[in-house]
């Protein structure tokens, strides 16, 4: 992969898609990841250098366990905790 533009976060996968087709190679999705949303997210992991996801539950620690990704390719994640504010849930 040729060199592309450097980091970016976004809170939709739609926004991910098309930064990653306008060659965005280290992008953050900032909005915690649910199970149904993983095909996407393992489909734009293979099109880009890194892809980080926010969890904020084991259940989908769980289900990210289950999924076998490209040769050389990690999961990169950032877990979000609910410090009292109530923008968590782990």
């Amino acid at each position: 992969m040729t060199e592309g533009f450097r980091g970016i976060v976004v809170s939709t996968l739609a926004e991910a898609e098309f930064y990653a087709n306008c060659g965005y190679d280290d992008i953050m999705y900032a909005y915690p990841v649910t199970p149904d949303k993983l095909p996407q997210i393992l489909e734009l992991m293979s099109k880009v250098n890194k892809f980080h996801l926010t969890i904020d539950s084991h259940f989908i620690l769980d289900a990210l366990e289950h999924h076998e990704l490209d040769s050389g390719k990690r999961f990169s994640i950032l877990l979000m905790l609910d410090t009292g504010y109530g923008r968590g849930t782990v």
